[in-house]
């Protein structure tokens, strides 16, 4: 589990499925860090954003999560935002924020973070159907990944 106990967050909303108007306006176009944290289980994902409402705004977003199957969709999907906890751990400038968010990565170990590194795909492996999905793209004349629209475009 992660080491947050030494942390104290800017702003925390503790039911981010209720303050969720409240979490996107108040944090309309302001940079910084910021940590989901499962109510139930303690599991923590740190991520940062040039306009955290932009970003935090495509959790809340279902096809998104559907369509990006991470640890941290899947689980917002799988205990709902109600039972996650959203802390705003710093605001900082835009060009601080890979820096900071490395330094929490390092801090707290989030378990929902694939990647640790900050920025980065180092470490990443794409899961078999989205290597598919990168080759159909490559091959398509297009660049769509719908074979019919690129049999659409060629007539």
């Amino acid at each position: 589990m992660s080491n947050g106990g030494s942390i104290s967050p800017v702003k925390k909303y503790n039911n981010a499925e209720l303050l969720k108007s409240t979490i996107l306006s108040e944090n309309r176009n302001k940079p910084g860090i910021y940590r989901w944290v499962n109510n139930l289980n303690n599991n923590t994902y740190i991520g940062s954003g040039a306009n955290l409402a932009k970003r935090l705004g495509d959790y809340y977003n279902e096809s998104e999560l559907v369509r990006n199957p991470r640890p941290i969709h899947l689980a917002l999907l799988k205990y709902e935002h109600a039972n996650f906890t959203l802390e705003i751990l710093e605001y900082c400038s835009k060009d601080m924020l890979i820096e900071r968010e490395q330094y929490y990565l390092d801090l707290l170990n989030p378990e929902y973070n694939i990647l640790k590194h900050a920025y980065s795909l180092l470490g990443y492996k794409h899961s078999e159907e989205n290597i598919a999905k990168f080759k159909l793209k490559k091959i398509s004349p297009s660049g769509s990944s719908e074979p019919w629209v690129a049999a659409r475009r060629r007539t």
